[in-house]
């Protein structure tokens, strides 16, 4: 099927969103959210938890809460990796998910964390069905590694890594970054075969300053360097919010703004344009004066019947 078959434009509708990742110095999500757009969140916070405590442990900050991210192996380690061995790290008598450290703002026991990682996974496994579109940010080149390759969060202070769990940090190229994107763009199409993964350059997610420019040509991955200026400017408080919504859900730049200007008149169509007018007023007045007859008429049936 075309992608162009299963645009925004195609169907005339705008594309159900979704954002991974991202959740960084600042969110992805919320700024979207903000400017109107309509983005997937597939692992709410618990409908009894205050909304300053949600956003403490990071609810609402992208669809998962699967914390920053920020490179194309993290991603897709989250749809093909699951629960990989050395996840849990113990912190005194409690435990913290060490895939993504920073959502938990405290540790907490080990049953619960497991239990917190199953319902991620399991929004995590409908995310690619229920959207559209999903925007992956992209801020970093670095990570750390175990010895199998498994991309782990950065070790709070405190805990205490599993026997045999030695992390490295790595700086992946730009053939295996684009290696993994194309890898993670197949994977979610087989999912759902309609799905447009668009990438966003978003350095300031991360304090630490990167080149990501060889991944914006990616075979099966979008990216629109308009909507990566527009989305930052407007994190910092520039115009063009609605304009950033539009182009989030889809659709192309050159489809926003008002209605199209109205042709130009010839002095034929002016003047038949008159003409009708006239035509339209006058049988206005005629069927005024009917109805003018037509109540008069219903008043003498009236008095006359009132006068039997």
């Amino acid at each position: 099927m075309d992608e162009d078959d299963l645009s925004p434009e195609a169907s005339g509708k705008p594309a159900r969103l979704g954002v991974l990742g991202g959740d960084g110095l600042w969110s992805v999500a919320q700024v979207l959210r903000e400017a109107g757009a309509e983005v997937a969140d597939l692992e709410p916070a618990p409908k009894t938890v205050a909304a300053e405590v949600a956003a403490r442990w990071h609810y609402g900050r992208a669809s998962v809460r699967a914390g920053l991210l920020g490179h194309p192996r993290a991603c897709l380690q989250l749809f093909t990796a699951g629960m990989p061995k050395g996840w849990i790290w113990k912190a005194g008598s409690l435990a913290v998910d060490g895939l993504r450290p920073e959502v938990d703002p405290e540790p907490m026991d080990r049953a619960l964390i497991e239990a917190y990682r199953l319902a991620h996974l399991a929004a995590v496994a409908r995310l690619a069905g229920s959207v559209d579109r999903l925007i992956l940010p992209l801020c970093r080149t670095r990570a750390m590694v175990d010895a199998a390759g498994t991309v782990f969060g950065s070790r709070p202070k405190g805990v205490i890594l599993p026997t045999g769990v030695k992390l490295s940090e790595v700086t992946f190229t730009v053939n295996e970054m684009r290696d993994d994107l194309r890898a993670l763009s197949e994977h979610l199409r087989a999912i759902n075969p309609g799905l447009v993964l668009q990438v966003t350059l978003q350095p300031s997610l991360s304090d630490t300053p990167c080149d990501l420019t060889g991944l914006t040509d990616v075979p099966g991955v979008h990216h629109d360097p308009v909507f990566d200026a527009l989305l930052l400017a407007v994190k910092n408080g520039a115009k063009g919010a609605r304009v950033l919504a539009h182009l989030a859900q889809g659709f192309d730049i050159d489809a926003f703004g008002g209605p199209a200007a109205a042709p130009v008149e010839s002095d034929d169509d002016k003047r038949q344009r008159r003409k009708e007018r006239r035509k339209a007023r006058e049988a206005g007045r005629a069927v005024q004066l009917d109805a003018k007859s037509a109540k008069v008429v219903c008043e003498d049936e009236l008095l006359e019947a009132f006068r039997k």
